[in-house]
């Protein structure tokens, strides 16, 4: 997504509603760098102790432990909570478990919206 300002140059913009699906290190830090640029970030996440640390202490001492979070993230174990509104869908699990991942959440998922794999490595 970009805009192109008064003299023509593209500038991007940042969603204003994205969902980050994975709530480790790599999830938590790329939800928390969209959070900081403007964006309302829903973090759909395995572990209910996870998500409460989030919402309660804007904290993931499991997986990114020391850093503050910025209160426009926020997460939750629904995947159809995490993904409702969203502009922008970040798909960041481990890839040993997407395609189990996407077959058992297929029909929650808006297909309309832009998925994006971020998620690294070979199965």
């Amino acid at each position: 997504m970009a805009k192109r300002d008064c003299h023509g140059e593209v500038k991007p913009t940042v969603a204003s509603r994205v969902c980050v699906l994975g709530g480790g290190a790599f999830g938590t830090a790329m939800a928390q760098h969209l959070a900081v640029k403007g964006s309302q970030v829903r973090m759909w996440v395995l572990e209910q102790e996870v998500m409460e640390s989030i919402n309660v202490r804007h904290e993931n001492p499991t997986y990114l432990p020391g850093f503050k979070l910025n209160e426009r993230l926020v997460a939750t174990s629904d995947v159809s909570e995490a993904v409702d509104g969203a502009e922008m869908l970040l798909l960041i699990i481990p890839t040993p478990f997407i395609a189990r991942w996407i077959g058992e959440n297929q029909r929650k998922l808006p297909w309309t919206v832009p998925l994006v794999c971020c998620s690294k490595g070979i199965e």
